[in-house]
């Protein structure tokens, strides 16, 4: 029924005009939209009028008053068969001015549609390179249909693919300036607004453009500026700090050594610190003194290493003092160390963070002997078994180390735990009678771990005389005196040391010498 009623509607309104009842004045033409694109061009869509299949259109553009001449106003610009619906303006300028335009019938010229104005978006987007802001000029939509919201769009891939970054209500705009609609001593007005576009990222180019939503004739429309671009470089920013590695050192502190390369202005350089296992959670720590390129070595002797696995990060503050934080954050290593009931030593340690790692190499010394390496494994935990087959010292120190992966030769990248002692101590044993060249050949304390620290060992006479002293704890005494050997009788025994939990030890007693 209703394509019916379409058709004969159409039918009659063509015989009328054929009658000359009707004229074309009694429909008006109606554009619907005007939409700009990348090249300036812009395309005028317009509402079909029933009835009207073989009537032509007259497209008008308004030339505006150039300088010293008089023949502004609407000129036509071209002429089409009302089937096509839409013309494509390829010489508006669009994308340097606002355009606007009217159609018409051919044939009844006095009736003309209403004017549409494009939407100009301003070449001139202004850039806060420290704010990371690009604010954006356009002028209102200029149409009978009043738009209800700007729809604001950003593209980063050349104005290929857009992004809607906000659309505002037309009645929450606020004008920042007017400009005259025709340039021409007509008081007509066309509003400015302005927008700014926040959280930039810095190594991107913007492509913008605006499109205004409205009804026409109760149905949804929409129309687009031309698009306008920032399309110039940010402020030169510095290239992210590089951290080599965070290791403990001997004393308990941590260095970290970095780098910084490339150019740029750099206002400052900061140490930031979590003590939390969380990388998430670092804060500045503190600043350094000097910021320039070339290698960073910072010191961190606050750290308590024995207790907590410390996240570093370098931080550059550039020409608008914003963070530049290095790429990977880095954590030391914390070793733990625990006894067990068979006189072993369980190792665990949190994994080292920033690279990654090939394995750990296990240390080792006893007593203030040199570190040896006893052992390389790829997990965070190590057990050392070897303690009651070899080790006759009463203080055993351990530290593990982390070899970065994928390193060229010579050029290794390690990051060293703190080092922890597990102390052995036991009682040391004293026999009661010695008979100097038996079996046993040597008098001396016996025990299964030397004593820690500020080990000695004295004989004395009957009279009080000191007659030997050692303090090597396999060092005995023979029973010899001046290169002889001592008469039968009793002696007297001292020893002293500090055991593996810093307690001073002192024991006194005698052995009888036998024959």
């Amino acid at each position: 029924m209703k394509n019916l009623a379409y058709h004969v509607t159409t039918i009659l309104t063509g015989l009328l005009l054929m009658a000359g009842i009707v004229g074309y004045g009694q429909q008006d033409p109606v554009i619907e939209s005007v939409n700009v694109d990348s090249d300036g061009n812009v395309t005028i869509k317009w509402k079909e009028l029933q009835g009207l299949e073989n009537a032509r259109y007259i497209i008008l553009r308004w030339d505006y008053l150039p300088p010293g001449g008089n023949e502004a106003g609407h000129q036509p610009i071209a002429t089409i068969d009302a089937s096509a619906l839409n013309y494509i303006d390829k010489n508006s300028g669009a994308d340097r001015k606002k355009q606007i335009y009217r159609i018409k019938l051919e044939g009844d010229e006095t009736k003309e549609s209403k004017e549409m104005q494009t939407i100009f978006l301003e070449e001139n987007i202004v850039y806060d390179e420290c704010a990371l802001t690009n604010k954006i000029r356009w002028t209102e939509f200029f149409s009978t249909f009043s738009p209800i919201n700007y729809k604001i769009s950003a593209s980063i891939d050349g104005g290929i693919n857009f992004t809607e970054i906000e659309t505002i209500a037309a009645s929450d705009l606020i004008p920042v300036a007017q400009i005259s609609t025709y340039e021409n001593e007509s008081p007509a007005l066309t509003k400015v607004y302005e927008y700014t576009h926040q959280n930039l990222d810095p190594d991107n180019i913007y492509f913008y453009k605006i499109g205004a939503e409205y009804t026409v004739e109760n149905e949804a429309q929409s129309s687009s500026s031309n698009f306008q671009s920032r399309d110039i470089p940010a402020y030169f920013r510095p290239e992210p700090p590089v951290i080599q590695r965070v290791s403990v050192e001997e004393n308990g502190s941590i260095i970290l050594e970095g780098e910084i390369t490339g150019s740029g202005v750099i206002n400052g350089l900061e140490v930031w610190r979590s003590e939390t296992d969380n990388s998430s959670d670092l804060a500045f720590y503190q600043s350094l003194p000097t910021a320039a390129i070339g290698a960073v070595n910072y010191n961190d002797s606050e750290a308590n290493t024995n207790a907590t696995a410390y996240w570093y990060d370098l931080v550059l503050l550039d020409y608008c003092n914003k963070n530049i934080r290095a790429v990977n954050a880095h954590r030391s290593i914390l070793l733990s160390a625990e006894t067990l009931p068979n006189e072993s030593v369980e190792l665990s340690w949190n994994a080292y963070q920033g690279w990654n790692v090939r394995g750990y190499r296990v240390f080792r010394k006893e007593g203030e002997n040199p570190f040896s390496e006893i052992g390389f494994i790829n997990s965070t935990n190590f057990t050392d078994n070897t303690i009651s087959q070899s080790s006759t010292t009463g203080k055993i120190s351990y530290f593990v180390m982390a070899e970065a992966s994928n390193q060229p030769a010579g050029e290794e990248i390690t990051s060293s735990s703190n080092q922890v002692s597990i102390g052995f101590d036991s009682e040391l044993f004293m026999p009661n009678a010695f008979k100097p060249g038996g079996i046993t050949n040597v008098f001396k304390p016996i025990s299964r771990f030397a004593p820690h620290s500020n080990y000695l060992f004295q004989i004395y006479n009957r009279w009080g005389q000191l007659i030997f002293e050692t303090r090597d704890f396999n060092t005995g005494w023979d029973g010899n005196y001046n290169s002889s050997r001592v008469s039968r009788g009793t002696y007297i025994w001292t020893y002293q040391y500090i055991d593996s939990q810093g307690n001073d030890i002192n024991k006194r007693g005698s052995v009888t010498v036998v024959y």
